[in-house]
This record gives C-alpha cells, sequence and structure tokens, in this order.
C-alpha cells in the first residue's frame, strides 16, 4: 500500500470520527417531558417541548435553569384547588393560543403563579386570576403577550377578589388579539381586586393600563403607547 493510499484512510476515519463526535454532542431533538419532580421542585436540564403540564397537590416549582420551556398546545392551563405554580430563571412560550384573549394560565379561586426571572412569550393572554385570593405574580420579568399580559373578566361576582404583584418588571403587547393588531391593554383590571406595581414598564397599544375596580396602587412605573389603532 502506498503512502497517498494510507494517508486518504486515515483522513477518512478523522473524518468519520468527527461526525460521530458532533452527531453525540448535538442531539437532534429537544426532551418532550419534563424531569421528575424533587422535594416540589422540577429542574429542566435542557429545552423542552411540552403539550401538558403535570398534575399536582400542593405547590409545584419549575426551574427552567437558563432554558427554554414551549408548552406546545392552545389549551389554557387551569390552577385549582389551592395549587401554587411557580417558574422562575428562564423562557416560558406559549404560541398557540386561539387569539390574544385566550389565556394560557387561568389562576382559580385560592391558586397562585409566580414568575421570577423569566421572559414569557405568548400571542394569547398570560395570566388570568379568576376567584377569591386567586393570585399573581411577576417579579424580575418580562411577559410579551396578545391581548393581556394580566388581566380579569367581570363577567360574574365569583370572579372578583384577586391580588395581583407586579415588581421590577415588563409587560409588552407583541401580538395583539390577532395578526399583530395591536388591539391589547397589557395590565387589564376591571373586578374589585388588590393590584400593586412597583418599577414596572408597560408597552402597550390600544391602552396600557386599565383599571376600572378595587384599589391599585402604582408606583415608579412607566406607560407607553403605540396608538396603532
Amino acid at each position: 500500500m502506498s503512502k497517498r493510499t494510507r494517508g486518504l484512510r486515515i483522513l477518512a476515519l478523522c473524518a468519520s470520527l468527527v461526525v460521530a463526535l458532533v452527531g453525540f454532542a448535538m442531539p437532534a431533538h429537544a426532551a418532550t417531558s419534563l424531569p421528575e419532580a424533587k422535594d416540589g421542585v422540577i429542574t429542566l436540564t435542557e429545552d423542552t417541548t411540552i403539550t401538558s403540564f403535570p398534575s399536582f397537590e400542593g405547590a409545584l416549582k419549575i426551574d427552567l435553569a437558563q432554558h427554554t420551556l414551549t408548552y406546545d398546545s392552545g389549551n389554557t392551563v387551569f390552577i385549582t384547588n389551592d395549587k401554587s405554580l411557580t417558574f422562575e430563571n428562564g423562557t416560558l412560550k406559549a404560541v398557540k393560543m386561539a387569539n390574544g384573549t385566550t389565556s394560557v394560565f387561568n389562576i382559580k379561586s385560592k391558586g397562585a403563579v409566580d414568575l421570577s426571572g423569566v421572559t414569557f412569550i405568548t400571542n394569547g393572554s398570560a395570566l388570568f386570576p379568576q376567584g377569591d385570593a386567586a393570585r399573581v405574580s411577576v417579579d424580575n420579568s418580562s411577559i410579551y403577550c396578545g391581548t393581556f399580559a394580566v388581566g380579569t373578566n367581570a363577567a360574574t361576582a365569583e370572579n372578583y377578589g384577586v391580588v395581583i404583584e407586579l415588581t421590577n418588571s415588563s409587560f409588552t403587547t407583541a401580538y395583539g388579539y390577532q395578526n399583530g393588531d395591536g388591539d391589547s391593554a397589557p395590565v387589564f383590571v376591571n373586578i374589585p381586586c388588590k393590584m400593586t406595581m412597583n418599577g414596572c414598564t408597560v408597552n402597550g397599544a390600544r391602552q396600557g393600563v386599565v383599571v376600572r375596580g378595587g384599589s391599585a396602587i402604582i408606583n415608579n412605573c412607566k406607560i407607553n403607547l403605540t396608538d396603532t389603532i
């Protein structure tokens, strides 16, 4: 065998090894299920896409660990029966909602959803607290929404009495009701409730912050409108 032939075979073998190693280091698909919870905490180890959230009792925390969790469904997630769901440290996406008013999370009486250090991107309405003592807390986070980032509904008295706490966060209309039409009010409250906003920025189109009921304390916040409609 000539030196030239031996050299070509060695090069071909090295190329095969490189391809194999690259394939091993870079998986083709993100995870499609959440890791098991440990002491009430689920910690992501990679970008993950799911079509439903796990059932749980009491409190559940999902540590995104600087990864992206994609909720690949248009169904609203209901937080009921005194349950508390927390997301922290990463990105949450839900961009298959029917329109800008379809809520991703509907927090029922005495339930809670907390965001801390999260970027939440949805073409729907991110958080819909509904019922006595239903609580929403957003801290050091950014929500990009359809019509509402945080919104309520005054249809019945059973929806009243929610608690909304917004701190050092931003709320931006990214989609509007549909097709980027800008029909929005990122923070919309129209029921008896308690809302506090501290150090927040709201970027709306048609409206920025609407308060039609309850008590609202808004400190050191900026409200910007694009007036597209």
